[in-house]
């Protein structure tokens, strides 16, 4: 893991510990006063909430393009001292359940900045190279290209039109023929055996976490063949930060997916069965 010294004046920082999705971080810089950080690279907003923690605190963002993110450090320039620091940019969709999109973690360290050193002397400058010998005739080139084709010569005339057939007669259409009976109804079959919906799993999922830490949780369900699955239940702080529940199919099996960035946040899956 690389770290650079973050100066004063704003010297760039470069380690990406974790990268995932688009979010990719190129750059870290604060200013002199230690209050605001700025974050360059790709894929840094998304239609739903970009989240920046710095050791694991949220910061309030203060402007933001797909490019450039400027954050401010709380309670500066105390928060943002000089150390080793984890910075973690996170985009979420806009959905009703927002979904990660792109999560990238930096680690840098702030600290001071040495002086400049004194610029050396300039070197002297060196002696003009000898004339270089003549070079030997070239090969012969390859030979050019075919001319263009000439132009079409003139249409000939046209000949004379032959003459034309007799029409032959029509042939006489036969007769319709009538539309035959309706054919029987058939028997009622035998009613089928009687089918009812089972229970066959049921599991709440407790997904509280530190106000600012995140984390997500993934749960393999039951088979898709012969089972239905949905969330059943759900309360808490869903915020927009990160918080979401929520189960589909993936590779023939039900899957449960889940999010929070938030104390108290809760959800129930329940699936049924066809017996």
């Amino acid at each position: 893991m690389k770290k650079l010294i973050l100066a004063l004046c704003g010297f760039l920082a470069s380690s990406n510990a974790f990268s995932d999705l688009s979010t990719g971080i190129e750059s870290v810089t604060i200013d002199p006063t230690f209050s605001q950080i700025t974050i360059k690279g790709n894929g840094l907003s998304s239609t739903g909430n970009t989240i920046v923690t710095l050791g694991g605190i949220r910061l309030a963002t203060v402007s933001q393009t797909a490019t450039t993110l400027v954050v401010e450090c709380p309670g500066s320039p105390a928060f943002c001292s000089p150390g080793d620091w984890s910075l973690q940019v996170s985009t979420y969709t806009n959905d009703t359940l927002p979904v990660p999109v792109g999560q990238q973690t930096w680690d840098f360290t702030i600290g001071a900045v040495g002086p400049t050193g004194a610029m050396g002397p300039a070197g002297p400058t060196g002696p003009a190279g000898a004339a270089g010998a003549k070079g030997s005739t070239g090969a012969t080139g390859p030979q050019g290209p075919a001319g263009a084709a000439g132009a079409q010569g003139p249409a000939g005339s046209t000949g004379s039109q032959g003459i034309k057939g007799d029409t032959g007669p029509q042939g006489i259409a036969g007769p319709t023929g009538s539309q035959g009976p309706i054919g029987l109804t058939g028997p009622q079959g035998v009613a089928g055996p009687a089918k009812t919906l089972a229970q066959s799993f049921s599991k709440d999922y407790d997904m509280n976490r530190p106000s600012g830490s995140c984390n997500t949780w993934v749960d393999v369900l039951p088979s898709a063949s012969n089972n239905i699955c949905s969330i059943a239940g759900l309360k808490g702080h869903f915020l927009g930060w990160g918080e979401y529940a929520m189960v589909g199919i993936e590779g023939g099996t039900w899957v449960f997916r889940g999010g929070s960035c938030q104390n108290d946040v809760w959800a129930r899956v329940t699936c049924f069965t066809l017996q």
